[in-house]
């Protein structure tokens, strides 16, 4: 049964370790093996800026991977340059449901992404 994996990467560089994976997965014809390959992008809107969403990176330097998890498909994305590991070491813990919900509510806009923290608090001090 195919679960979801976080796979920690170079920040930059996760569109260029997702095509090398997507290439290597069809040249060793483990198509079966493997499912989605996800770098979690979602729309982030400037709290002062009337400029459009933009879209933005949600996990920085992390990529989703969909896959049976076997020592081959282990393999297969750790042998790829600019991976640095699995999270949760020799032994990947699969994301719940949950956790995979919540990942694709940000990328379909349902739950919000903000990039900024607000610059005001209650009670805070403001000069005119």
């Amino acid at each position: 049964m195919k679960r979801w994996y976080v796979v920690q990467v170079y920040t930059g560089f996760e569109d260029i370790v997702r095509a090398d994976l997507l290439k290597r997965i069809e040249e060793e014809e483990v198509q079966d093996l493997f499912g989605e390959v996800l770098v979690p992008t979602g729309e982030v809107a400037s709290f002062f800026s009337a400029e459009e969403p933009k879209k933005e990176k949600i996990f920085p330097g992390y990529l989703l991977v969909q896959m049976d998890m076997t020592g081959e498909t282990y393999r297969i994305v750790l042998s790829l340059s600019r991976v640095t590991r699995f999270l949760g070491g020799e032994k990947p813990a699969a994301l719940s449901d949950g956790e995979v919900e919540r990942i694709f509510s940000q990328m379909s806009g349902e739950l919000s992404v903000t990039s900024d923290v607000a610059p005001f608090v209650v009670g805070g001090e403001v000069h005119i």
